[in-house]
């Protein structure tokens, strides 16, 4: 009877872990895309205001700015399946 109550014991330690395991990717994904965002944003800034004082061309402007649409992107598709997962499942 001992044995039993071990084996759904580790069985259940196995699930636990499982289920932390995909909690830790969860927020490792989570802490990736709030860590682009936040650089995007202020390299962002800090190269539109150089760019701006060093008088570059309008065109390295354009540049940066789809540099930046495509790391906010990236960082909403990193993000995403966690977003969907916290504010609803979509529509389940």
């Amino acid at each position: 009877m001992k044995r039993r109550r071990r084996e759904s014991a580790a069985a259940r330690s196995a699930a636990g872990s499982a289920a932390g395991s995909r909690d830790a990717r969860k927020n490792a994904r989570t802490r990736v895309g709030a860590i682009a965002v936040i650089a995007t944003m202020i390299l962002w800034m800090a190269l539109s205001f150089g760019g701006g004082k060093l008088g570059l061309p309008i065109r390295y402007a354009f540049l940066l700015d789809f540099a930046a649409l495509a790391a906010f992107a990236w960082a909403i598709a990193v993000m995403w399946p966690s977003l969907r997962e916290r504010f609803g499942g979509g529509g389940e």
